[in-house]
């Protein structure tokens, strides 16, 4: 390898936080059968542990030729005397036939994250990434690829212990969406987009932003989206492209979008100006960022085409509904939504 020369691999997996909650689907299966004891209680007399690996959950091939897919894997424990245990869990796999730049498999991998991380709500840390080259084999014939595990100082860091999570609570999970499809879909838009992207994920990773930073942000993310989107004018019919361009009605997001977006457009004015007793608004700030952010994330939905369905899920979230009842209480009554 020369100086300056990009590192090439043909594969990339990475392991996400989260992902066997967003994926939704198991191959571990516990029956258990009952049986009455002399107090006519039932206690379990028999069970059974029972896991067979599944086929990808999903697979696609990008427009520029990357196989895309979602694997599943398993792992037991235990000593078989005193227990044993079934781990289970997925993973994406960017891969391509040719050498491919790090730096472009790296990216796919980001709008991957992005994807599981607006689904679950929750920010989808690396928990695990491997590469794979040729060169690199377990046998001397070179016929089965060696993982190469790849460590970095991640900014997002794991969770310690990933407790369970609710369909209830997520934005989204794959059984939602119709998978090959809708996922090739949104991740053409996320790469089309990830400059905008990331900038807005950075909003919901980072723990130590400013409220005024979030903010601005996330507005200038749906300006520079609505740019994109070949939309001109000012800042204000932007972001009023941007919440029409969601195409679900209002009363299953916010009854007076214009309302919002001028208040958006104003305290983004006032944050970036420093006006008079913009330090005072920081609550405001925060809040009004969520309901940005919700924008972002539906924009980017709807430009994919998923479903209807999976848009009005998003806006009528509890998280997402909190977020903009919790901002509209400064508001006049008839400006409020239904909640």
């Amino acid at each position: 390898m020369e100086l300056g020369e990009s590192l090439q691999f043909t594969k990339l997996q990475v392991w996400l936080d989260w992902m066997v909650y967003w994926v939704g689907t198991s191959a571990i299966h516990r029956p258990i059968e009952f049986t009455k004891d002399e107090n006519e209680s039932l206690s379990p007399y028999a069970a059974e542990l029972r896991a067979e690996a599944l086929d990808p959950i999903v697979t696609f091939t990008t427009e520029d030729g990357l196989d895309v897919a979602i694997k599943h894997e398993l792992k037991s424990s235990g000593d078989s005397a005193s227990e044993i245990r079934i781990e289970q869990d997925f993973l994406w796999s960017i891969s391509r036939d040719s050498l491919t730049d790090l730096d472009e498999l790296m990216k796919v991998a980001s709008c991957l994250q992005a994807l599981v991380s607006i689904g679950t709500a929750k920010p989808a840390a690396f928990r695990r990434l491997q590469l794979f080259h040729p060169d690199v084999t377990v046998d001397e014939a070179g016929q089965h690829p060696a993982p190469i595990d790849y460590y970095a100082q991640w900014h997002l860091q794991p969770v310690a212990e990933i407790s369970t999570l609710h369909p209830s609570k997520m934005l989204f999970w794959l059984p939602d969406l119709k998978a090959d499809a809708d996922i090739a879909a949104i991740l053409k838009v996320f790469r089309l987009h990830r400059s905008t992207l990331s900038r807005v994920m950075a909003t919901q990773f980072s723990t130590t932003m400013y409220t005024s930073d979030r903010l601005l942000n996330v507005v200038a993310s749906l300006e520079a989206y609505a740019k994109a989107r070949q939309v001109g004018g000012k800042l204000q019919v932007k972001l009023q492209w941007c919440v029409n361009s969601i195409g679900i009605p209002p009363r299953d997001f916010f009854k007076r979008s214009d309302v919002l977006v001028k208040r958006l457009n104003s305290a983004r004015q006032e944050v970036a100006h420093h006006y008079k007793g913009v330090d005072d608004h920081s609550l405001d700030q925060y809040f009004l960022s969520r309901v940005g952010y919700a924008v972002y994330v539906m924009c980017l939905l709807a430009e994919a085409g998923v479903a209807k369905k999976v848009l009005r899920k998003v806006a009528t979230n509890r998280e997402v509904r909190f977020n903009l009842a919790q901002w509209e209480r400064g508001l006049p009554e008839k400006y409020r939504s239904a909640t």
